[in-house]
Formats: C-alpha cells, structure tokens, sequence
C-alpha cells in the first residue's frame, strides 16, 4: 500500500510545538496501523528505521525510540538483523449494534449545518489500496477513489475517502458532486444500495489525516468505516472518513419499547 508523505519536524508536526514528543506521535501511527491490520499484508514486518526516518522526517534516533515504545507495549519485537515484526494483537473492542434507514445515508453527504464538503478528486480507473480491493471484493486492486474534504468555517475537520468498483464509480463525477451525495447519484442512475454496516470507534491520526486536518501526528479522530451492498450482496462503496475530536458528536436517543 503506498503511503502519503509524512513531514513532521523534530518539533512536531508541521513544525508546530506540540507537548507531545515526537517519537510518541509517531509510535501511536504505527500502532493505529497495526490495529487496522495493515502489516499483515507484508508478512507483519515493520518499515526499517531507515525508511521510517524518511517518511516522517526524522531521525533514526527519534524512529529507534518509537519502536521501543512499541516494544514495551508487546506490540512488536524486534530481531536482529531481520527488523521489527508485529506480534499477535488483540483487536476485540465493546460494540453496540445499532440500526437504522438505508434512506437516511442519502442525505447525509451535504446535509450538515455551516459545513460544506470540497471535492479534492474523483479518480477513476486508479489503483486502490489492498485493503480496499479486498473489501469491494475485486480480483484487481483498480476501481475509482473519490476524495473530500469537510470544512466548518474554513476549518478542515473531516477526511473523506470513498472506493468503487468502476463500473458505479463512472457515474459519479466531481461537477455532480458539488449538489448531490453519491449515493443520490448512484440512485438517480439505477443503482440502488439496500444495506450499509459502518463501524465507528476512536484512534489515532496518521500521517495522511493529520497533514489534511492541520492536526498532530497520532491525535485522536473519530473514524468510520461504511460497506455498502445492493440488494445481490455486490459492495457497491466502500469508505473511510476521520473527523477531528473537536468536531463530531454522535447523539442517541433511547426509548423503551411497548
């Protein structure tokens, strides 16, 4: 999977002067991907320090100390003269089942107050991320990726990532984007998605979310992750957004039943 470039400076990220330490935010990226399992897919081997130095600008002293923090959380061991590797990690979590209207998704892409969502890209036949190929169920990793940025005032605090087989993906566009969710234009051309499951939980930003948000290295985002079907099963849209903490609140209401 290729990766944005990191460019934190030994101050921070952004060369801001963050309280954090620098080799703490970069210990809590790596550890958010080893939670999403991206390691897995290389045989759980870690970068070098070296290539890690490079991707977020820093040392290798300030790399050497990320890892073993790591270490010291048993998240990874590091062997001579092969490298560091991901042990086994548990990643249970408490949940709560909650169910809605497909409907409802329809209208959720403009339909937040004093937000406005920018289209930074729609790119078709492009390669996808392993993982996204995986959850769209493709045999080859190329599909359309559908990039956004939700602002508040100016202010960026959502990262919106969105990847489609090509076929549906052919018939969003950046122009249609600007007045209509991509499931309304999905819909508007016969495509119907009847089940969606997201799952929502905390972590850490990466390198890609927190250069986008003007966030630190490993700050705390709300993240989501949706897979929609139609009615055949085939995943139709699978997407990733990370909102700032600051941001974002999820309200519930209960009820008992009759």
């Amino acid at each position: 999977m290729t990766r944005p470039r990191a460019n934190p400076t030994e101050r921070g990220w952004n060369g801001s002067r963050s309280p954090i330490p620098v080799y703490y935010q970069i210990s809590r990226a790596i550890r958010q991907r080893i939670i999403e399992g991206y390691y897995e897919q290389h045989g759980n081997k870690i970068e070098s320090e070296e290539r890690l130095a490079t991707e977020f600008g820093v040392s290798r002293v300030t790399v050497r100390q990320a890892l073993q923090e790591l270490a010291a959380d048993d998240l990874i061991v590091t062997q001579k003269g092969r490298g560091s590797f991901v042990l086994d990690v548990d990643r249970a979590s408490i949940g709560y089942s909650l169910r809605g209207d497909i409907e409802d998704l329809h209208g959720t892409s403009n339909s937040v107050v004093s937000a406005r969502i920018e289209t930074v890209g729609v790119d078709h036949a492009a390669p996808l991320p392993p993982y996204a190929a995986r959850r769209l169920g493709l045999a080859e990793p190329v599909g359309t990726v559908i990039r956004r940025v939700r602002r508040l005032a100016d202010r960026p605090v959502g990262l919106l990532l969105n990847y489609l087989p090509d076929e549906p993906g052919r018939l969003v566009s950046a122009e249609a984007l600007r007045t209509r969710g991509i499931f309304g234009l999905l819909t508007d051309q016969g495509v119907r998605i009847t089940h969606a499951h997201q799952t929502l939980r905390a972590q850490h930003a990466d390198a890609d979310a927190a250069e986008t948000l003007s966030i630190g290295l490993g700050d705390p985002v709300m993240a989501t992750e949706r897979v929609s079907t139609d009615a055949d099963g085939a995943v139709i849209d699978f997407a990733r957004s990370w909102y700032t903490g600051d941001s974002i609140a999820y309200v519930i209401e209960y009820a008992q039943r009759d």
